[in-house]
């Protein structure tokens, strides 16, 4: 993979989560059904981008985009906290 399209990807991961930042119901529905919520926006994310998205709601690290290369650290670690300060209705 490109480092470019990489980079891409995050913006875009990135991107889902500002909306929930700034929508708590939107927040909730994207906790509850993460895939069904982002293609149902009309988002363009790719699968892989939709399970790293995934990753970082349930801190899991299954994405192709959450596992380290050559052994290094956790990916997405500013990206899981910002989550975590949102605040999702029920």
């Amino acid at each position: 993979m490109q480092p470019s399209t990489r980079k891409g990807s995050f913006i875009k991961i990135r991107g889902v989560l500002e909306i929930a930042s700034r929508n708590p119901k939107w927040a909730s529905d994207l906790q509850r059904d993460t895939a069904g919520t982002i293609k149902n926006s009309g988002l363009d994310l790719t699968s892989d981008e939709i399970d790293a998205v995934i990753d970082i709601i349930q801190d899991t690290s299954n994405s192709m985009y959450a596992k380290p290369e050559q052994g290094g650290i956790d990916k997405f670690p500013e990206l899981r906290g910002g989550w975590k300060k949102i605040k999702a209705t029920p």
